[in-house]
């Protein structure tokens, strides 16, 4: 059995997804997925291989452990929704300061024995226009990669930056599929002259992914020593199926 070990921070689709992936690979010997609250029902689907770790990424401290004897660490955290009523559920808070405040900490507990770690970061690709989300959700997304990217971490981490569109799954939340179903057709017909858009609707151009495609990607990406640095949503359709060859 491999020695390796992920934790995926987070939980719901993306992390749920990644984690199956990795379970039934033979890449990790334990996966463990950290969030505040053990999420009985995704835990009941996933393999036994996969262990619910207690712990908030705003205070990574509370699962050091888990990251000090991670050979790679995935990062989901985030929100669409800004929680105004709960200071650390704001845009700022989990889509920037929590994945930065696990960087840090990765650093703090990196073990001498292990060359530089993998660290993937779940982003977003183009934001819909501020009057239908609110431009702090893109711009604490975008400050994060910039925190992410900078010398203080680039000779501690391989950093990955995830940039996906849509996310659906075709086993969880079916009731997306109409919504993917129709971006996917939308993206087809304007990806050719996505030059030709404004900024406010490139978001319509990016390419639904499965939930499926997101975990081998990030797989691969982190198998890759090579791969670093922003992976757009072509880049990461294309780690997948290299991942599916290989598998």
């Amino acid at each position: 059995m491999s020695n390796n070990r992920l934790a995926i921070i987070g939980k719901g689709l993306v992390a749920s997804a990644i984690a199956k992936q990795a379970a039934n690979s033979n890449v990790y010997g334990s996966v463990n997925l950290v969030s505040r609250n053990k999420p009985t029902q995704e835990m009941d689907m996933l393999p036994n291989k996969v262990s619910h770790v207690q712990g908030n990424a705003l205070y990574p401290s509370s699962f050091s452990d888990t990251l000090r004897t991670a050979s790679a660490v995935v990062s989901t955290v985030g929100t669409i929704k800004d929680e105004k009523d709960n200071e650390d559920g704001s845009y700022e808070r989990l889509n920037r300061d929590a994945v930065v405040s696990v960087a840090r900490e990765m650093v703090k507990t990196q073990p001498d024995d292990l060359d530089k770690r993998c660290l993937v970061y779940f982003s977003a690709a183009n934001a819909p226009p501020g009057f239908l989300l609110d431009p702090r959700y893109i711009n604490s997304k975008r400050e994060a990669e910039q925190t992410l990217l900078s010398k203080e971490f680039q000779d501690k981490l391989r950093v990955v930056i995830f940039r996906p569109g849509i996310i659906y799954s075709m086993s969880q939340r079916k009731f997306m599929l109409p919504i993917a179903v129709e971006t996917m057709i939308m993206s087809a017909v304007l990806r050719p002259f996505r030059h030709q858009l404004p900024d406010s609707l490139q978001f319509l151009a990016d390419k639904p992914l499965s939930d499926d495609i997101v975990g081998m990607a990030v797989l691969e990406a982190i198998k890759k020593s090579d791969v670093e640095g922003i992976v757009d949503v072509h880049q990461m359709q294309e780690l997948a199926n290299q991942w599916r060859k290989r598998e």
